[in-house]
C-alpha cells in the first residue's frame, strides 16, 4: 500500500507492519524506528508521535482503497459485476485486517478512535462514486428504483448499511465475498429493469 522509496512511506510501511504484528498499544515509536532503519530523531522529523502516524497510515489505506474503487467502479463490466468488485475494493484490505492478523480488531478500533474524521471523509467519497454507478445503471436501463421506493442516494446509504454488516456472526473472507455477492443480486433483482418503469 506504501509503494514509495521515501523516508516517510518507509515509515508508514514498517509502522503496519509493527501494528500488524504487535499491536496499535504494544508498538512504539522506536519499534517503527527500529522497523523502518532509522533514527528516533530521524522519525521525529516526519512525525510527532504514534497517533500522528497511526493517522497518516489511515490515510493513505483509505486512499489506496477509494482508487482501487474506482477503478472497479469504472471497468468494462455489466453493473452485477462492477458492483460486486467494488464493494469488494472498498472491504478487502479491512477484512485483510481484521481476519490477517490477530491484532486486527485492536487495530480497527484505534483508527476509529483517532482517525474517525478520515475514515468519516473516506465513506463519503465511496457513497458518491456509489452514487454515480447507480445513476449510470439507473440511465442504461439496469435498474428501476420505483419498485422499492428509494432514491438514488438513499439506495447507496442501504447498500453501504448492508454491506456494513456482512462481517457480521462467524465469517471469513469465502463467507463474506459470498454474502456480498448474494446482497448485490438481491438489490438487482428487486430493481431490475423488468420491474414497473419510473
Amino acid at each position: 500500500m506504501f509503494d514509495g522509496e521515501n523516508t516517510e512511506h518507509a515509515v508508514l510501511q514498517a509502522a503496519m507492519t509493527r501494528f500488524s504484528n504487535y499491536g496499535y498499544k504494544r508498538t512504539s515509536l522506536n519499534d517503527i524506528a527500529d522497523e523502518a532503519g532509522l533514527s528516533r530523531p530521524t522519525l521525529y522529523s516526519y512525525f510527532k508521535n504514534k497517533e500522528a502516524i497511526l493517522r497518516a497510515v489511515s490515510q493513505g489505506f483509505h486512499d489506496a482503497t477509494l482508487r482501487n474503487v474506482e477503478a472497479a467502479f469504472t471497468a468494462k463490466a455489466n453493473i452485477q459485476t462492477r458492483l460486486v468488485n467494488g464493494f469488494w475494493a472498498w472491504s478487502e484490505p479491512f477484512m485483510g485486517i481484521l481476519f490477517g492478523s490477530p491484532h486486527g480488531a485492536e487495530m480497527i478500533g484505534a483508527s476509529s478512535a483517532m482517525a474517525s474524521d478520515i475514515s468519516a471523509e473516506a465513506r463519503s467519497k465511496f457513497h458518491a462514486l456509489l452514487v454515480v454507478q447507480l445513476k449510470k445503471a439507473k440511465n442504461e436501463g439496469d435498474i428501476n428504483l420505483k419498485p422499492v421506493a428509494l432514491t438514488i442516494n438513499q439506495a447507496a446509504e442501504l447498500l453501504i448499511l448492508s454491506v456494513n454488516g456482512l462481517s457480521s456472526g462467524d465469517t471469513n473472507e469465502k463467507t463474506y465475498k459470498q454474502r456480498l455477492a448474494s446482497l448485490v443480486r438481491l438489490f438487482l433483482t428487486a430493481t431490475s429493469r423488468s420491474s414497473d418503469s419510473n
